[in-house]
């Protein structure tokens, strides 16, 4: 009978909240009013560099779906520490809808990493933007241009992100050092923070400016002179004739360095926590300073003039390329009857340029099946400053006197790309990311020209798109941004 009664009070409490929500349907309008969410887009820059002597300025552009003004709108602007790679704390530096202060960070070579927070006030939702900042000196960002003078040589600058030339820069910051008028080369490599087996190390930038009988390391962002080449060796070296320094990245997955001191080859094994180059890794070449690895294949071709042969530089070991006929050409890796000139990569290709009494040659080594074609150019072509082969297209560009010309590999056919005025020659050739062709050119004063590349090979629209002059004889270029 209790349990009975239990049952008749429930029943009649849900039929009593059943009528109150009829109740309250009849009432309802159908009047739903919502706070629509007003999406706010921060368009900036991904990247942006900045010179340390100058304000952090960033006025990034906020499109708001619904509101007309920003007044309803809170900002943030956070130095990302952890995602940073740096020593600074996370903090807020400075809650403006922009930023525009005295430089509160350091010149480093990673990127600082800014989070830029914009929050609606009314909606309460918090909108995002990371933005990577580097902080580079006047040297850090840019071209430097090894030049020859009257007496010595020299280093110029060219700062990309202020568009201002430094002239004589290496002589103004070390002026008890002589940079003499044999300096042949520049040379940069960035090396990121890794670890091999228990050895950890950090991120470095290498940069060397190399002359017949000696060379500086530099420091990257002030090119202040560190120490000089020759004391970079586990033992002294009997002959000081510098001619090359590559980063190792094919060999093996580390981050080491090679060199090329009078012929020989060295290592420094960075990975293992060596700071200097070691023995020789062999004593009976004489190697020209290429090293190339085609396809990330774990190899390098060194080319040896004293026995007038290709190496293998296969797994840090080098070895003669075996002899091999092509195509009926009998063309011998291993016993080479003509002058080397340069090596370069094209189309995940190596190749290598050749010369005898009757012209050039292209030798493809990595290519199936290999061969040997002759390059029927313009006469002079052998005496051009330098030869670029572009990655992704098999293209190579080479100068004669005062004319670039472009090669087109498969083709084997060439052709005049830009030219420039009478006299004007050029004495210096880089490539840049395939896409930006540099020429140092000279008639009594050097300059410097970049030309923008087409796909096809031509230089966009026929002209260059930004020049800089008043140097010496340019004979090296480097490009010197951080990565």
């Amino acid at each position: 009978m209790k349990n009975s009664v239990i049952n008749v009070k429930y029943s009649g409490s849900i039929l009593l909240l059943i009528c109150i929500a009829l109740i309250s349907c009849f009432k309802d309008k159908g009047n739903y009013d919502y706070n629509a969410i007003n999406d706010i887009a921060i368009v900036n820059a991904d990247t942006m560099v900045f010179n340390a002597k100058e304000n952090l300025f960033i006025r990034p552009v906020l499109v708001q779906e619904l509101a007309n003004n920003e007044d309803r709108l809170k900002y943030e602007w956070v130095l990302n520490a952890m995602a940073s790679n740096s020593a600074n704390a996370t903090r807020v530096l400075a809650t403006t809808r922009d930023i525009n202060i005295p430089m509160p960070l350091t010149a480093q070579k990673d990127y600082y990493q800014l989070d830029y927070k914009v929050m609606d006030t009314v909606t309460g939702v918090t909108y995002r933007k990371r933005i990577s900042v580097l902080i580079a000196t006047d040297y850090q960002v840019g071209w430097a241009l090894l030049e020859r003078g009257a007496a010595n040589a020299d280093i110029s600058f060219i700062s990309i992100p202020g568009n201002k030339v430094y002239h004589n820069a290496f002589s103004a910051i070390n002026p008890g050092k002589v940079l003499p008028n044999t300096a042949h080369s520049l040379f940069l490599y960035n090396i990121p923070k890794g670890s091999s087996g228990n050895v950890s190390y950090q991120a470095q930038t290498v940069t060397a400016v190399l002359f017949d009988n000696d060379g500086y390391l530099l420091n990257y962002q002030t090119l202040g002179v560190l120490a000089n080449y020759s004391s970079f060796f586990t033992a002294p070296l009997s002959i000081i004739k510098p001619e090359y320094i590559q980063k190792l990245d094919a060999w093996s997955s580390s981050n080491d360095l090679i060199t090329i001191n009078n012929g020989l080859l060295y290592r420094r094994y960075y990975s293992k926590g060596m700071l200097s180059f070691s023995v020789p890794a062999h004593t009976t070449s004489d190697l020209k300073p290429y090293y190339l690895a085609p396809g990330g294949e774990p190899t390098g071709y060194f080319y040896d003039t004293l026995n007038n042969r290709f190496l293998n530089g296969y797994g840090g070991v080098l070895t003669p390329l075996t002899y091999n006929s092509f195509s009926g050409d009998g063309f011998d890796a291993g016993n080479v009857d003509k002058r080397f000139v340069t090596m370069g990569q094209s189309s995940n290709n190596t190749v290598a340029i050749l010369k005898d009494a009757e012209g050039l040659y292209m030798y493809t080594i990595t290519s199936s099946p290999k061969k040997l074609t002759k390059i029927a150019g313009p006469a002079g072509i052998e005496n051009s400053p330098g030869f670029q082969f572009v990655q992704i297209v098999p293209l190579m560009y080479y100068a004669v006197n005062n004319q670039i010309y472009v090669y087109d590999i498969q083709a084997q056919t060439h052709r005049v790309v830009y030219s420039f005025p009478p006299n004007e020659n050029v004495t210096a050739l880089k490539l840049q990311d395939d896409y930006t062709l540099l020429a140092a050119t000279y008639n009594n004063s050097g300059s410097v020209y970049f030309l923008s590349l087409e796909g096809t090979g031509n230089v966009s629209g026929g002209a260059y798109t930004k020049k800089y002059d008043g140097f010496g004889r340019i004979v090296s270029m480097v490009h010197t941004e951080s990565k």
